[in-house]
């Protein structure tokens, strides 16, 4: 039983030596290795010698217990209030909000920049424009009917329509 034990040690101590001359081959030495030293000696392993006792006698059930605390999701305490008033359409988040509005003739759009990230507001047909920033507002009255499509120069997935009847 002891030789076997022996054995097994000789192996790691191989192991380890051949990591420690790959590690050091790595680094750019040479190193020679005689061919007889790699040669792996033979181990008989005796089948009635392995132990029982790594086993437990009958599986057992582990018990997973978990609490749940409900998750409160708020805007963060720099974000505006979440919508804007009549008539009114903010620049936040990389979107229009609200993105399509309908007002009667004669009244006046107010945009106003709530974002950090540079926004415009430019009409598809060059009827109006102004650039954006945080805390800039932008009004324009519109005196006839029609729909008024309008998009960002900034973010091309930015689009608008305002609906005048």
């Amino acid at each position: 039983m002891g030789s076997r034990y022996q054995n097994a040690s000789k192996r790691a101590v191989a192991a380890l030596l051949i990591g420690v001359l790959f590690v050091v081959g790595a680094c750019g030495v040479e190193v020679a290795i005689a061919p007889a030293a790699l040669t792996p000696t033979p181990v008989l392993i005796d089948p009635t010698a392995v132990p029982t006792t790594l086993l437990p006698a009958s599986p057992t059930t582990a018990t997973l217990t978990t609490t749940t605390t409900p998750i409160t999701l708020a805007p963060p305490a720099s974000a505006p209030v979440p919508w804007p008033g009549p008539n009114e359409v903010w620049l936040w988040g990389g979107e229009y909000r609200p993105n399509k509005i309908t007002v009667p003739v004669g009244s006046t759009v107010t945009w106003k920049g709530k974002d950090a990230d540079p926004h415009d507001v430019e009409g598809d047909t060059g009827l109006f424009f102004c650039s954006l920033p945080l805390g800039v507002s932008f009004n324009y009255t519109f005196a006839e009917r029609g729909t008024f499509y309008y998009h960002c120069e900034c973010n091309p997935g930015m689009v608008g329509v305002i609906i005048v009847d």
